[in-house]
């Protein structure tokens, strides 16, 4: 078995999500408020959880890979620089802070909503920003 714990749940109240090695179903889950409340609006089932905490996170770092990417080739970044920093907020919606302004933010703005267009998502699902 493996735990996983998301790092996009409130401060302090973090789920813990134990699944199976191949990451193939949830064998149990002690959930955060945040998304034990999305688990009770969507009448989700525990595949459903597992299913929407993995397209949360698999969003969220493909929304910063796509930014590092972009900036390792201006030249802003190396590939061993960490990895784009986000936020936040009280609704669980994500904030990825580029350190840009003006034509680059646009531009990266552009490429994360292109490369999430292709992306699965679920009922619940936050919002990502580019700041």
């Amino acid at each position: 078995m493996l735990i996983w714990t998301p790092d996009f749940c409130p401060d302090g109240q973090s789920c813990r999500i134990v699944i199976l090695p191949d990451w193939s179903a949830l064998v149990s889950a002690r959930l955060c408020p945040r998304h034990q409340a999305l688990r009770d609006q969507f009448i989700l089932t525990d595949a459903q959880v597992l299913r929407g905490l993995r397209v949360i996170s698999r969003r969220k770092e493909r929304g910063r890979w796509v930014i590092k990417q972009r900036l390792m080739e201006l030249g802003l970044m190396g590939k061993d620089d960490p990895p784009i920093p986000y936020t936040m907020d009280a609704l669980g919606n994500f904030s990825l802070l580029s350190g840009t302004s003006g034509v680059r933010r646009t531009d990266l703005r552009t490429r994360v909503a292109t490369a999430l267009a292709v992306e699965e998502t679920t009922a619940g699902a936050p919002t990502i920003t580019v700041d």
